[in-house]
């Protein structure tokens, strides 16, 4: 098996539906007003009604972090699509504080958005897409999935378990499904830092330093990223024949990614280096 060559090809005209979860807002919404552009069949799903209105869309009220509603939207989706070829799951929120003084209710609270709500779509689509032999499922993390930064703790922690879910999916599912792990920087427009959580942080060990660890940073003051063409790009990538596990999408996002491989390489080697007596070769 080549690890770069684990999503299955996928002919582009047996997708024909889209189910997104987190459809009321941000990327969620944009996407499924740009896919019903495009003629496809839309299942918009959010914890609150999303105004989308289309022929080919079905509003749906879906919570993701309770596996029953994820269940009836599938069925609800089935009814009137006949079948779902392809998850996006934009559902998530964000938080901001330091570990120190993380309020663990507030922890958890993101972790049952952020990491189960993907795991009960996950559940759910697998068993789908395997019944058709035939399904992708995406999924929004983010840049901070791969690449920590200060105050992550809960928002870092649940995209990283994200992340290890979306891989153990490629290896499972790949005789039936694609998997696609979208890691986009920050992009105005999505109403992600409004619908956060945050604590100010009272210490000032937390207030000094950086807040990322990043080598041949852009100026952040002289570019921002442009979510339009970035929901043309997230769609055209996924009607892809042969789709990729990952797609890094913004400028700063892809200067952080850098850093954290070229960092990983470094330790890597290094582990390398002094673990020669750590193992036997017969």
């Amino acid at each position: 098996m080549n690890e770069l060559d684990i999503n299955r090809k996928i002919a582009r005209d047996r997708i024909r539906t889209w189910f997104i979860a987190g459809a009321s807002s941000g990327f969620g919404k944009r996407i499924a007003e740009a896919l019903l552009e495009r003629g496809y069949n839309v299942a918009a799903s959010s914890i609150v009604a999303p105004g989308i209105r289309h022929p080919n869309v079905l509003p749906l009220v879906v919570d993701v972090t309770r596996q029953e509603d994820v269940e009836q939207g599938l069925a609800a989706a089935v009814a009137r699509f006949g079948k779902v070829d392809v998850l996006l799951n934009s559902a998530g929120i964000t938080a901001n504080f330091s570990i120190e003084e993380s309020p663990e209710e507030q922890v958890r609270q993101v972790f049952e958005i952020n990491y189960w709500g993907t795991y009960h779509l996950a559940k759910t689509f697998i068993r789908h897409f395997r019944g058709n032999r035939n399904g992708t499922f995406a999924a929004i993390t983010s840049q901070s999935g791969i690449a920590p930064r200060k105050w992550g703790v809960a928002y870092c922690g649940s995209k990283y378990a994200m992340e290890a879910l979306l891989g153990v999916m490629t290896i499972e599912c790949r005789e039936f499904a694609r998997v696609l792990a979208i890691e986009p920087g920050f992009f105005a427009g999505t109403d992600i830092i409004k619908n956060g959580l945050s604590l100010a942080t009272s210490l000032e060990e937390y207030k000094r330093g950086i807040g990322t660890i990043e080598r041949d940073a852009p100026d952040y003051g002289r570019f921002r990223n442009l979510i339009a063409p970035a929901v043309q790009r997230i769609i055209d990538v996924v009607e892809m024949e042969e789709m990729p596990r990952h797609l890094v999408i913004g400028l700063e996002a892809h200067a952080r990614m850098a850093t954290e491989i070229a960092y990983f390489a470094r330790d890597n080697a290094f582990g390398r280096q002094i673990d020669q007596d750590c193992y036997a070769v017969e």
